[in-house]
């Protein structure tokens, strides 16, 4: 069984336009099944290449739409969580060392963790309150 693929209503035009493409290669003002089947085929190779989350062989729309990861959009959201602990029970910006040792704890490494909150911080997510010491946006 085939698994299904989430369109957009951008990627459903741009399939659209694939298939007309095709018809127009072969002088024709008319799509036909064949033109459809070839347009699926270039659309699948583009979201198979573009659209593969390679830590979980597994496709991901979101990676099209946002850039992100499913894997890295759940870790930002176990980052975001720990974060917001720690500011609640110390009543002040999270020191980094703390939320990356808890985040070690929960099975991520060091350097995703570091990395994640600097995407975190540009994408306005958290901001550095204080130099290594972050809070969320949104609180």
């Amino acid at each position: 069984a085939k698994e299904t693929i989430p369109f957009t209503p951008r990627q459903l035009e741009a399939f659209i336009r694939i298939a007309e493409a095709s018809a127009r290669m072969r002088l024709s003002n008319v799509v036909t099944v064949e033109d459809a089947d070839k347009a699926i085929e270039i659309v699948e190779y583009y979201l198979t290449k573009v659209g593969m989350e390679k830590d979980l062989d597994s496709f991901n729309i979101d990676l099209i739409t946002t850039g992100i990861t499913k894997t890295q959009k759940d870790k930002m959201k176990v980052i975001t969580q720990i974060i917001r602990e720690i500011c609640r029970e110390i009543d002040a910006p999270a020191p980094i060392e703390e939320i990356v040792t808890r985040a070690q704890d929960e099975g991520m490494e060091k350097d995703a963790v570091e990395r994640l909150i600097e995407k975190m911080r540009r994408e306005g997510i958290i901001y550095e309150a204080k130099l290594g010491r972050y809070s969320l946006t949104s609180e």
